[in-house]
């Protein structure tokens, strides 16, 4: 079926009621066919040399399974000494279904590209309501979405505030903010960068991305009570995250000292 727009119609639009009636229409007649198709499938023509192009063959499944059966009607007939069995009688059934089929798709087919051709051309005189219908909801949903943005930013500072706490307690001051990877970039960046595992501690690998353990600096966490521990796979046993080692140098700890409050 034909489409007038270059692209399908986007959801969401507010139609009116006799749109909405073609519509529904539309809808019914084209699962008409789909359904009458799908029932009737064996009345369709099929060419059953595909690869045959210049002189293909084409039969009809309903009524090779039909002559099938007929066939076998007349070998049991012949075996049984009794007359052979009605062709006309036992073919005009099928054949009937089959002339049916011929006639009934087209006619679906016509209807619903009918339908498909009103419903096309009631959405082309809406079109001016449509726009400023999607003018209003995309004015109010500007709206939400600025008054959204503005609580997340205000969420995101609050929570920055909290973790740059944590940090200078959990170090005893040596920290102040983080400055590890993935902190400080996008929303959803910054919330998965905390985690912690139900037990007022934050993780290993929080803390590694917060920049308590960095290659540089060392183990900067004085507080291990608040970061878990995580196992070594590579020592094949559960050891301590922290050690007494502290390294205070490097790159990573000089870059901080600027952060001081």
């Amino acid at each position: 079926m034909t489409n007038a727009f270059r692209t399908p119609v986007p959801s969401g639009f507010q139609f009116s009621t006799e749109t909405k009636k073609l519509i529904k229409k539309r809808d019914e007649l084209t699962k008409a066919l789909a359904e009458y198709r799908s029932k009737n499938a064996d009345c369709q023509s099929v060419n059953r040399t595909p690869y045959e192009h210049k002189n293909p063959t084409y039969v009809v499944p309903a009524i090779v399974t039909a002559e099938r059966q007929l066939k076998d009607l007349e070998i049991q007939a012949i075996d049984a000494g009794k007359p052979l069995p009605d062709k006309e009688a036992h073919m005009a059934p099928v054949m009937a279904r089959v002339a049916e089929y011929r006639r009934m798709v087209p006619a679906l087919t016509g209807a619903a590209q009918a339908a498909t051709e009103a419903v096309d051309n009631a959405i082309q005189k809406e079109m001016p309501s449509l726009a400023k219908q999607s003018m209003n909801e995309a004015n109010k949903a500007q709206a939400e979405y600025r008054a959204a943005l503005e609580k997340a930013e205000a969420a995101r500072a609050k929570m920055s505030g909290s973790v740059d706490r944590f940090l200078w307690a959990v170090s005893e001051g040596v920290l102040n903010a983080p400055m590890g990877r993935g902190w400080d970039g996008s929303m959803e960046d910054d919330i998965n960068a905390w985690e912690t595992d139900g037990n007022d501690r934050i993780t290993a690998d929080c803390a590694r991305t917060l920049g308590l353990v960095t290659t540089y600096s060392g183990d900067l966490v004085a507080l291990p009570e608040f970061v878990a521990d995580e196992d070594n796979d590579s020592a094949g046993q559960t050891t301590p995250f922290h050690s007494d080692h502290v390294s205070l140098g490097g790159a990573a700890y000089s870059a901080n000292l600027g952060r001081f409050i």
